[in-house]
């Protein structure tokens, strides 16, 4: 809605205008909450791409150029970059305590002493496969295989 309202109102745009009501007039509804809801499927990210791909089109300097040149031309950058580039400052500030401890999730830190890197390596967390005998009352044995997280 916001992109028809700028195209139908603003008949001669510049590139510096155009990004300056694009930002504040779109972008920021295509970013709204996006650290929360996080589109992870192909289908959502491609969705929300299209509405700035059809914003770029707006301009007509800019109209038969390919999507990756209008970005480059607008200085912009594509929206799954951005949500990506969101998500890891979230990180980074959970685990530099950026944030209240109560009511972040536990992140820990790696003590793997390597000669490259930094302190705020993340753990990464294994999957370990227990071997799991059940009795149940009717004498029937169940054997399977479970999984226990983060040990």
């Amino acid at each position: 809605m916001m992109l028809g309202i700028i195209k139908r109102n603003f008949k001669h745009l510049n590139i510096s205008t155009f990004i300056m009501i694009y930002k504040s007039m779109v972008r920021s509804h295509l970013d709204y909450c996006c650290p929360v809801w996080a589109p992870y499927k192909k289908g959502y990210i491609e969705a929300l791409e299209k509405v700035q791909k059809r914003a770029t089109k707006i301009l007509p300097s800019l109209r038969y150029l390919t999507y990756p040149d209008r970005l480059k031309a607008c200085k912009l950058t594509t929206l799954h970059y951005r949500q990506i580039r969101g998500d890891m400052l979230e990180t980074y500030k959970i685990v530099s305590g950026k944030y209240d401890k109560d009511i972040t999730p536990s992140v820990i830190l790696s003590d793997m002493s390597i000669t490259r890197g930094n302190e705020l390596r993340l753990q990464k967390s294994r999957l370990n496969m227990i071997h799991v005998n059940f009795i149940l009352p009717t004498g029937w044995l169940i054997t399977g295989i479970a999984c226990q997280i983060g040990l």
